[in-house]
């Protein structure tokens, strides 16, 4: 019995082990098909994220002692998040009270000349998928969160997050000076001179190269501290060279990424969240102060030659008088803020931006059709209605300010609380001005950072880790 419940055991280890393997690939791949953006890619990324999320229960249902104490520490998000998904459920009933309808559709019957059935979403259809890709973004969060309560998962997560940025960074790169204006094997038609990578937008480009430099900085810093500490100065540059050249070779390449999208909010925020990063870092005591100038010396540098070689398209877009003051975007934020007015609690429908705009266009508009609200909190209390839109928007500032008391109550792996925090910081600032969110491969990326890091955000006396740990070098 002992011999038959010990190798039980160890076949659930192994099918978690291929499961949480499963799922970086998933992640990892998110960003390849213009950034699963599209109702195919998005519908498998869904269905992938489904299955991964039933296979994990069962196994866990077998092997974690630890799920109930998982779901307590993981409580108020997700409530906060079911919470949001149960009033999106509910902007798609039908034949609900006559006073929580959108009243549009009561002039559309009139205009038909028949009884439509009402909803409060101006395209439930629109809400459900919506609501879908929501869900799928929490099942990511939620699977790593579950799978790197485990150090050695959340350490190779991390590496391998640096590793495959790397690549997609070099690609960018590559493809920006060939001149062939192309995203994978399709022709550009949008942004033309920017280098987008694997995405449309370049906005959502230096997000992801935003996500990729905190978490080579984050591997980097740390290791470059911990030779500091042990060697002198010429003797450590030689040590970290040999150990992490990767994540040196990630920070170059994602910040030269970075400037070739010419996104001036997405660097802004990129540099915002890299300085909350490395004072996070100097002050939960996880590197020192002159590691801190050491990094940002050289990155500095980095950015200062990225500039120089192919900036010429920033410096046209900073100099632009229009800047972030852009009358069009001004435009939209004025009209959106307009539409929520007319339904702040109820909203038009998760979803269905592009279509309840067009109500609220005015003739001479800047634009004859507007997809995105170009500000994620807009957007969303549009649609979701302001209570659930805050419900949403807590989700995720819990999370984050979990990683920041992280900072404190944890002993060891406090560099992940700085990640988490940072990570927040990038979304948080770049939703206030883009649709950052609203891309998959973004969206999912990011739960997969908070997921990790908010796993490792709690004492770590209760959890169980493996004694053959290769941890980050930490003080």
């Amino acid at each position: 019995m002992d011999r038959d419940g010990t190798s039980g055991q160890e076949m659930t280890l192994l099918v978690r082990q291929i499961l949480f393997l499963a799922f970086l690939v998933v992640v990892f791949l998110a960003p390849l098909p213009l950034g699963s953006h599209r109702p195919w890619s998005s519908s498998l990324l869904a269905t992938l994220v489904g299955l991964i999320l039933i296979l994990e229960g069962i196994t866990a249902a077998f092997s974690d002692r630890q799920y109930r104490t998982c779901l307590r520490r993981a409580a108020v998000p997700l409530s906060l998040l079911a919470a949001t998904l149960a009033w999106i459920h509910v902007q798609t009933l039908e034949n609900l009270p006559g006073e929580f309808a959108h009243p549009l559709w009561v002039d559309a019957g009139l205009a038909m000349g028949r009884t439509l059935i009402a909803t409060i979403s101006l395209d439930p259809w629109s809400t459900q998928t919506a609501a879908v890709n929501v869900t799928a973004y929490g099942g990511v969060g939620w699977l790593a969160y579950r799978f790197c309560q485990d150090k050695d998962r959340a350490i190779l997560a991390l590496k391998a997050f640096v590793f495959v940025t790397t690549v997609y960074a070099a690609y960018a790169i590559a493809a920006f000076l060939s001149g062939s204006q192309t995203i994978l094997w399709l022709q550009k038609w949008a942004f033309l001179r920017d280098a987008t990578g694997t995405f449309v937008a370049r906005s959502s480009q230096a997000a992801y190269m935003g996500f990729a430099i905190l978490a080579s900085v984050t591997v980097a810093a740390t290791a470059l501290d911990d030779a500091l500490h042990h060697h002198r100065w010429h003797r450590a540059i030689g040590a970290v060279l040999k150990t992490v050249w990767l994540p040196l070779l990630g920070v170059a390449f994602s910040a030269t990424a970075l400037i070739l999208t010419n996104s001036r909010g997405g660097i802004a925020c990129t540099i915002l969240s890299l300085m909350v990063l490395l004072a996070a870092l100097v002050a939960a005591r996880v590197i020192r102060r002159r590691t801190a100038m050491f990094v940002a010396g050289p990155l500095m540098l980095i950015v200062i030659w990225a500039a120089l070689s192919g900036g010429e398209r920033l410096a046209e877009r900073i100099i632009d008088e229009t800047g972030f003051s852009d009358q069009t975007r001004l435009y939209i934020y004025e009209r959106v803020m307009a539409a929520i007015g007319t339904a702040p609690i109820l909203g038009f429908g998760f979803g269905t931006f592009d279509l309840s705009f067009r109500a609220f266009r005015t003739e001479g508009a800047p634009l004859a059709d507007w997809d995105m609200a170009h500000s994620t909190y807009l957007e969303n209390m549009m649609e979701l209605g302001i209570p659930a839109a805050l419900a949403l928007f807590a989700a995720i500032a819990w999370m984050g300010g979990a990683c920041a008391r992280a900072l404190v109550i944890r002993r060891r792996r406090r560099e992940f609380g700085a990640l988490g925090l940072s990570a927040t910081v990038l979304v948080a600032t770049q939703s206030l001005i883009d649709f950052t969110l609203q891309i998959e491969g973004i969206a999912v990326t990011y739960a997969m950072l908070i997921g990790l890091c908010y796993a490792q955000a709690w004492p770590s006396h209760r959890r169980s880790n493996s004694p053959n740990a290769n941890p980050i070098p930490n003080h």
